[in-house]
């Protein structure tokens, strides 16, 4: 069993704790610990400095690597647990990219006014950096960030990325209005989610079908930058393979495919994470309920992505 030693932090790193137990037979059915030990796992090189970012009605986490610069930048999003999540920011700082870890979703819910202007605003602050390659931004989106990537790639007329990366993501939910009305339109659908005999959630089915109807879906085929796309075969918890699959083909009808790269990982699940981490089979939500989402981690798809965004 892994577990998150508490007090740590993501300049000092996390600390699991291992514990392999073993239940002997009834009536001494308590667990044994058999063994213990404490593992490190470090996410800020030495001379990354994070900066927090408060400015254009714009919040999130910034991170520097060492040096004169200038760097090739990314702007990165989470998913739709809200919040702010750094340490993949931070690993990304550490190989020589500035990374711009923005909130978008409190764990609450969206908010009414955002919009897509609130992402081209985050992209600019990042472009506009002393310290940034301006013409070598590129975006990076997990679950329904990756949504919001294929958003600003296809839609924007105000920021062009260099290219954009999308994990465990859909075309089927663009941002052509505020972030509170994609969510509502969400939620009509979910009655289709399903709860298992162990009492775990899988929203797959929320957005399948794959719809038909091109205005329900991100125009893919106006994307003019390299687009990596990455999903895992065993994804419960978002329909990232069929998603993937439909990109392709609206990307060949478009004539744009050329542009188009994917990956995907035999048995991995939704949360394609940095390389190490814990497997879960299942973990919470931000309701609280329980998602079932595997984990996989791929020590290759860091490799892929980094030498991508270069």
């Amino acid at each position: 069993m892994f577990a998150p030693i508490a007090g740590a932090t993501l300049q000092q790193g996390t600390c699991l704790s291992a514990e392999p137990t073993s239940c002997g037979p009834p009536p001494h059915a308590a667990a044994v610990v058999l063994a213990r030990a404490v593992v490190e796992r470090w996410y800020t090189a030495p001379g990354v400095r994070r900066v927090a970012v408060s400015e254009r009605g714009v919040s999130g986490t910034l991170f520097l690597p060492p040096g004169p610069g200038r760097f090739p930048a990314v702007l990165d999003m989470w998913g739709g647990g809200g919040g702010l999540v750094e340490y993949r920011a931070a690993l990304l700082a550490s190989h020589g990219f500035v990374t711009f870890s923005l909130q978008y979703l409190s764990v609450s819910g969206p908010a009414a006014n955002v919009h897509l202007s609130y992402f081209e605003t985050a992209f600019k602050i990042l472009q506009e950096h002393h310290l940034v390659a301006g013409e070598r931004v590129a975006v990076l989106g997990l679950s329904f960030g990756a949504s919001l990537c294929l958003s600003m790639a296809a839609y924007s007329e105000e920021v062009q990325p260099k290219c954009c990366v999308c994990i465990s993501g859909s075309h089927a939910q663009p941002l052509k209005m505020s972030l509170l009305a994609v969510f509502e339109n969400l939620n009509k659908n979910v009655h289709k989610a399903r709860i298992d005999e162990k009492n775990r959630l899988t929203w797959k089915d929320v957005l399948l079908p794959i719809p038909t109807d091109p205005d329900m879906k991100i125009d893919v085929g106006r994307i003019k930058c390299p687009l990596l796309v990455i999903y895992g075969t065993d994804d419960l918890n978002w329909p990232a393979a069929e998603s993937a699959e439909d990109i392709r083909k609206m990307m060949e009808e478009a004539g744009n495919s050329h542009l188009l790269t994917v990956l995907a990982y035999p048995g991995a699940g939704h949360l394609i994470k940095t390389p190490y981490s814990p497997h879960s089979r299942a973990s919470y939500g931000r309701d609280k309920s329980i998602t079932n989402i595997f984990l996989m981690v791929l020590p290759d798809h860091s490799n892929t992505v980094c030498s991508f965004f270069h």
